[in-house]
């Protein structure tokens, strides 16, 4: 376990609390937000991310199916970025094949690259 010694002089016994659990806070959970849009980085920048949580917490953290459903839906409509969209939303299928979310989007995908041929196979 990590620690840090700080002190606040601003502070006095009865309001210390505050200040103190909220900078633990920070410290504790520093690293958890994804840096980055994970439409741009690609799936395996986003698997390395949770493995390093899971190995630094010391329990498994999953990939959230909606932070890669959200994150492909982001790259597909707002920066038009289909096959970036479409890498994420298969990754979901493995993690979560009966992501209803995810086959939504997959479609939505292959339909923006004209790929309609590629809607019969999923």
């Amino acid at each position: 376990m990590n620690h840090k010694y700080k002190l606040y002089p601003e502070e006095n016994h009865g309001s210390v609390a505050f200040p103190a659990l909220y900078q633990c806070l920070k410290e504790l959970f520093q690293g958890w937000p994804f840096p980055g849009e994970a439409w741009e980085e690609g799936p395996e920048k986003v698997k390395a991310h949770f493995r390093a949580l899971t190995d630094r917490f010391g329990f498994e953290v999953p990939i959230p199916e909606e932070f890669l459903i959200g994150h492909a839906a982001h790259g597909l409509q707002r920066h038009e970025a289909p096959d970036e969209a479409i890498k994420l939303l298969e990754l979901c299928l493995t993690l979560y094949p009966e992501s209803a979310s995810a086959y939504e989007g997959l479609g939505e995908a292959y339909e923006w690259k004209g790929k309609v041929e590629a809607l019969k196979k999923i």
